[in-house]
């Protein structure tokens, strides 16, 4: 499992984004994309999850992944505003 998960991990840095399917339960497609901090530092994450019964995972990443971008860079843009906030997620993420 260490190796899939290695892969997994290097697949999503080289796609800027990581999808799942039937993975965290049967019948979910999920993706999602990094928010980042100062440094380039992934701070936090965004994603969308849906019935595969509604969408498979290549139309899952062509119709939500723009939003998901869009919206990612939004956060990004207030996490630049208010720095305090990436102390916050620091903070909550090791509880």
């Amino acid at each position: 499992a260490p190796a899939k998960i290695r892969a997994a991990i290097l697949s999503a840095r080289e796609q800027g984004y990581a999808t799942i399917k039937d993975e965290l339960d049967y019948g979910i497609v999920s993706v999602a994309v990094p928010i980042r901090g100062d440094g380039d530092e992934v701070v936090a994450s965004i994603n969308c999850s849906t019935a595969t019964s509604r969408v498979d995972l290549e139309e899952m990443v062509e119709t939500r992944l723009p939003h998901l971008r869009q919206a990612a860079r939004e956060i990004e843009i207030e996490l630049q505003r208010y720095p305090a906030l990436v102390h916050s997620i620091r903070s909550a993420s090791e509880q």
